[in-house]
């Protein structure tokens, strides 16, 4: 393992983590790509004659959130000139979300760089600068061309450190363990399939794993209480464009429903992400427009900022104290408070902040969550806004509050 002390990072065991490509062709196994063999080699293939992904990629979950500091590529060169396009126009994005369609909006470490292709190996380093933070890593191939397109190495490196979850930071919160039931057509699905929806195995060209769904049919997710910002959905397309899927998550607070609907514009398979403003749910419709599979479904809530409190039994009244500024630019009325707590009967606390006026003093919005698993039995915050700062006080012992998140 290689460390650097001076810049405190470290290169992670990718055996590890999971991967999920675009691809394969001539059953070149993703697995190529992190397998330190380096005459094995991983491809992901766009062809222009209808055949292959639109957008090659390659995608690595680490697991967990971590700072990614920078990674290495290690390419091969053999004196073909057509290998010259199978590293061209590479990006390198850090997400807290699965997402696999190429988003321009995305964290990027390198921006349409290409390789050299200078000697039989290449070297070719990406830093992040600035260093990124986030659980995915998407290496993704952009050419317009219509013409066929290759994301290829032999070998890739990365380099991450630790986050400080003490510090207030954007991270993603996933929550596919609350999914406790689903229905197809009406009909319950059976412990297997919805497993198959849970674990984790994304599957690639085989047919097993994946759950078919017909046009404008619903499959109805049921869930234990829980705050989301993005469903994200394995989907396969086969050989031809579908229309994007709608995605229906019934506002718990509010008792109405907020839609949206996925990218469809691709090929075979990618993993889609519908994004919503902060909800508190039990209860998601998936409804394709046309006849899809799905192999996995994930619930995540990114955070504008998270912070683990610390324990400290001397203060019974301990205040957070947040910059505006910190916080991403939003036109919702609200910044929403969650405070999940150590106690498993209590878990969950939801506060409104307003964000349409200054205000010396505003007690938060408090929320009665009537619920098995969302149950607060105090009112942890008292809430101010001006135009500089969110200040929260909660007048529990510190150990009785694990996480805050602001949405």
């Amino acid at each position: 393992m290689y460390f650097s002390p001076s810049k405190a990072f470290q290169l992670l065991d990718m055996t590890n983590t999971k991967t999920l490509t675009g691809g394969h062709r001539n059953a070149l196994s993703k697995e190529n790509g992190i397998d330190r063999v380096y005459y094995t080699m991983f491809i992901s293939r766009s062809s222009a004659e209808g055949g292959g992904f639109i957008s090659p990629y390659f995608l690595v979950d680490i697991i967990s959130t971590q700072k990614i500091h920078r990674m290495i590529f290690i390419l091969r060169y053999n004196g073909n000139q057509s290998q010259l396009r199978r590293f061209r126009n590479v990006y390198v994005a850090v997400k807290h979300i699965p997402e696999t369609i190429f988003n321009p909006n995305s964290k990027f470490c390198i921006e349409s760089q290409s390789a050299t292709f200078q000697f039989t190996f290449e070297y070719f380093p990406v830093v992040c600068d600035p260093i990124l933070t986030g659980r995915y890593i998407v290496t993704s191939l952009v050419d317009s061309g219509n013409t066929e397109k290759l994301l290829e190495f032999m070998e890739l490196f990365v380099y991450a450190s630790p986050i400080d979850t003490r510090q207030p930071q954007e991270l993603g919160n996933a929550f596919k363990a609350q999914l406790v039931r689903a229905t197809l057509n009406d009909a319950t699905l059976s412990t297997s399939d919805l497993n198959l929806m849970q674990d984790s195995v994304y599957y690639i060209n085989d047919n097993d794993g994946k759950l078919a769904v017909q046009s404008n049919t619903d499959l109805v997710l049921a869930t234990k209480l829980t705050h989301l910002t993005h469903v994200c959905l394995r989907v396969f397309h086969q050989s031809s464009t579908q229309q994007g899927i709608l995605v229906k998550v019934l506002n718990f607070l509010h008792k109405n429903f907020s839609t949206k609907t996925t990218s469809g514009e691709f090929l075979w398979s990618h993993t889609v992400c519908a994004k919503f403003n902060f909800l508190l749910t039990y209860h998601i419709v998936i409804t394709p427009q046309d006849n899809q599979a799905i192999s996995e479904i994930d619930l995540i809530a990114v955070s504008a900022l998270t912070q683990k409190v610390e324990s400290d039994c001397s203060e019974n009244i301990h205040k957070l104290t947040y910059p505006i500024s910190d916080l991403p630019s939003t036109s919702n009325s609200f910044f929403h408070v969650v405070a999940e707590t150590t106690k498993s009967d209590e878990p969950i606390a939801v506060y409104t902040i307003n964000n349409g006026a200054n205000y010396s003093t505003d007690l938060c919005r408090f929320f009665e969550i009537e619920d098995q698993y969302w149950y607060s039995k105090y009112q942890l915050f008292l809430c101010s806004k001006s135009d500089h700062y969110i200040e929260i006080n909660h007048y529990l012992l510190r150990q009785f509050v694990k996480y805050v998140h602001i949405f």
